[in-house]
């Protein structure tokens, strides 16, 4: 026998996510959603809210804000809602929510992207004119020859 047990209770659980620059304070954080949870009006006291710091991402600390609205109808509104105010919340305690950051490291570059710039010339045939900034920094042109 499988039972439905949402059927029977109208309460949502739902979650709140969001990441933090490296260097907050994760207490800090955590305290804070717990704050925000507490104080809206829609936010069920029991079962209580939990704030969770869930780990180090790529770009920032991640932290979980567990929450329970009366109604599955309100979901979604009250959602939105506490997500905005945990954005409001984090701005003006001065907690940024950082962008994504990617280090780039390259294995072979195609000819012209080192700061060479490479021209073709218009009916030159196969002769090719580079400019080469050398290491002097004087940036002599060479001309190649192509066969």
């Amino acid at each position: 026998e499988v039972v439905n047990w949402t059927l029977s209770d109208s309460k949502r659980r739902f979650q709140v996510e969001v990441g933090v620059k490296y260097g907050t304070d994760p207490q800090r954080v955590i305290d804070l959603l717990l704050e925000v949870a507490a104080e809206h009006p829609r936010v069920l006291k029991y079962p209580t809210p939990t704030a969770l710091f869930m780990g180090f991402g790529d770009s920032s600390l991640n932290f979980r804000l567990n929450i329970w609205s009366a109604t599955f109808e309100d979901f979604f509104a009250l959602r939105s809602e506490v997500n905005v105010l945990v954005n409001e919340r984090l701005k003006a305690e001065g907690i940024e929510i950082p962008f994504p950051q990617r280090d780039l490291h390259l294995r072979s570059v195609a000819p012209g992207v080192r700061g060479e710039t490479v021209h073709h010339d218009a009916g030159a045939g196969d002769e090719t004119s580079r400019s080469v900034a050398d290491s002097s920094g004087s940036g002599e042109t060479s001309r190649d020859s192509e066969s």
